[in-house]
């Protein structure tokens, strides 16, 4: 079967059957039957010193994802959502189509990675958030990104 392609849609009209979708608690895991719908995310945060300016409160991070598909059946990331939080409690929502700029189609078994970019005002973070994904077979899931650190380490 071919790539799913999302045409003339809007970031909103697909979102929309998402909201009233609960999403998996990663404990709810251990007493459930076995999904063919399983998406790994790994991540690998990474302090970009030579990018960041700790004297003018601007500390940059770069953070390495790579989405596995474990499961049984092709599946397609078409959406993210990240939330991100500096130490001083200042959140930023980053919302938008696919994973810099692609919408990955993976086989059981293929994965994708990419890398991306963070900006803070303090030396110190989190990040967590949510890929909205559709399976060959049209059920729409979502994975979540659990949450974690961005920090400056020790000199």
């Amino acid at each position: 079967m071919g790539n799913l392609i999302l045409e003339s849609f809007t970031l909103f009209h697909f979102l929309a059957p998402f909201a009233a979708m609960t999403p998996l608690n990663p404990l709810d895991a251990l007493n459930a039957e076995p999904s063919p719908y399983h998406l790994h995310v790994d991540i690998r945060p990474e302090y970009l010193p030579e990018q960041s300016s700790p004297i003018d409160e601007r500390y940059v991070f770069a953070y390495h994802v790579r989405v596995e598909n474990r499961g049984d059946m092709a599946a397609q990331v078409l959406a993210r959502h990240w939330v991100i939080k500096d130490a001083d409690g200042h959140v930023e929502e980053v919302k938008g189509l696919g994973l810099v700029g692609r919408q990955p189609y993976l086989q059981p078994g293929q994965h994708f990675e990419y890398t991306s970019g963070c900006p803070l005002r303090t030396a110190s973070g989190s990040m967590r958030g949510t890929f909205f994904c559709i399976a060959e077979d049209t059920t729409r899931f979502e994975i979540a990104v659990l949450p974690f650190e961005l920090y400056m380490p020790p000199e």
